[in-house]
């Protein structure tokens, strides 16, 4: 069963700007630009974990017409933190909630294939 809390830094850093763009205070192409870099390198942190590890990983649910992420930020017990990249679509507490270690594991494999796939 898992539980959220909050992304931890440096991480909830290179996605700050969001709240920045509701105030209109920042454009959509740093916003962008940064978020972008932000999903790379969490991507890279990723793409590098072992096999069966997911701590530092990210995992992605469909969403609206995006993607709901989170990084697991522990294992045991099974934490995880929104990370809210472009829209910061989320998926409701309870199917959070009913995510075990195996079903994070499947989705890190997911992600993983799913970028060799784009590198082809």
């Amino acid at each position: 069963m898992a539980r959220l809390v909050e992304l931890p830094q440096p991480w909830a850093s290179m996605f700050e700007v969001v709240e920045d763009a509701v105030s209109g205070t920042h454009d959509w192409d740093e916003i962008t630009k940064r978020h972008s870099m932000g999903m790379d390198r969490l991507q890279d942190a990723t793409d590098a974990l072992p096999d069966g590890k997911i701590e530092g990983g990210a995992v992605g649910f469909f969403a609206g017409d995006g993607e709901a992420v989170y990084m697991v930020v522990s294992e045991i017990p099974l934490l995880l933190a929104h990370v809210p990249a472009f829209d910061a679509y989320q998926i409701p507490y309870a199917h959070v909630k009913g995510l075990d270690v195996e079903d994070i594991q499947d989705e890190i494999a997911r992600r993983k294939n799913q970028k060799r796939w784009w590198n082809l």
